[in-house]
């Protein structure tokens, strides 16, 4: 029996070759009608597109990737199944990778996705990567968004104001009477935390508190260090009512300590994180925390990454407003 090819096909629709490639492809504006009409006979040819030939052809591929430091973290598994929902609307496929912060691992795995021919891929690069992977990403054929860090690459970014979510949380706590607030996690001189610190500082200096630098606290963006962190608090500062978080998945581990330490949460101690995941909105007790949208950010990201693959673009900036989420974590003094 003899192959059937896309111009059978084309005549058996009634329609041109290049309509039924990119039907194919599922690329242009092709009308629903049409669109549906190519598919019906290319289901009764029994027509079987081979995706790896259009890649050798095209040297893209439908291949999606999304790099990031730390999945365990479940900021970012959020933000990967609302890319995953847009990437398969789009009939293609995500490629998750994990670095764990490692920069060679991340250029490794940056560049196999390229030569395999990405039609884009989303990163959340470490924060010690350095200048000449941003300049090799503006290089390169595969379309490119950088989430959360490195917004001043000259690259397509999709993130958050940071600085707002920190003063966000910590206005919250003085707004209810807290005057010795620690802020808690991540790595001094990292571009995101420091700027969360800023709007913790701002949110002291409008309420003419004074800043403790002893209550600024590097640790890493663990549970396990949450607990670690507080049981220190609790310990070595007894006059500290309310903490800020780094992250959720750090106030996690802290709500942990406390509960296993029958040490009243909100009554005797405050805890606010930062991120807004749904792992946060669904503990007991529920944590306040000011929501940076994972799933808006994967959703913000896959859609840029595609207005890019189709031409419709240049170089875009997206900045997510934080939200204020007022949980049971928090209590008036």
């Amino acid at each position: 029996m003899p192959k059937v090819s896309i111009k059978n096909v084309a005549e058996s629709a009634g329609v041109s070759i290049a309509t039924v490639s990119q039907v194919l492809q599922n690329k242009g504006r092709i009308s629903e009608k049409t669109r549906e009409k190519v598919k019906k006979t290319l289901d009764e040819l029994g027509y079987v597109y081979n995706q790896n030939a259009a890649n050798l052809r095209s040297r893209r591929s439908n291949q999606i990737g999304l790099i990031v430091h730390d999945i365990s973290n479940p900021f970012y598994g959020e933000m990967a199944a609302s890319m995953s929902r847009v990437i398969d609307s789009k009939d293609n496929m995500l490629f998750l990778s994990n670095t764990e912060g490692d920069v060679k691992k991340q250029e490794r795995l940056t560049k196999a996705l390229i030569e395999n021919g990405a039609a884009g891929i989303v990163i959340c690069a470490s924060n010690e990567t350095e200048y000449s992977y941003f300049e090799y990403l503006k290089k390169c054929r595969s379309q490119i968004v950088l989430v959360t860090r490195h917004e001043d690459k000259g690259l397509s970014f999709v993130g958050t104001d940071n600085v707002l979510g920190g003063e966000m949380a910590t206005k919250h706590l003085i707004e209810l009477g807290h005057k010795n607030i620690a802020f808690i996690g991540g790595l001094y001189g990292t571009t995101n935390r420091d700027n969360r610190v800023r709007g913790y500082k701002r949110a002291l200096a409008e309420a003419c508190i004074e800043y403790d630098n002893t209550l600024n606290i590097s640790c890493e963006t663990s549970k396990e260090a949450g607990k670690v962190e507080i049981r220190k608090i609790l310990q070595d500062r007894p006059d500290v009512t309310a903490c800020v978080f780094y992250q959720d998945i750090i106030a996690h581990g802290a709500i942990d300590y406390l509960r296993e330490n029958n040490v009243d949460i909100g009554q005797n101690m405050s805890i606010v994180g930062l991120d807004g995941t749904e792992a946060s909105m669904n503990m007991t007790p529920q944590l306040t925390t000011v929501s940076f949208s994972a799933t808006d950010m994967g959703k913000k990201a896959a859609a840029l990454l595609f207005d890019g693959i189709d031409g419709n673009q240049g170089i875009v900036k997206i900045i997510i407003q934080p939200k204020l989420i007022i949980g049971e974590t928090t209590h008036r003094i």
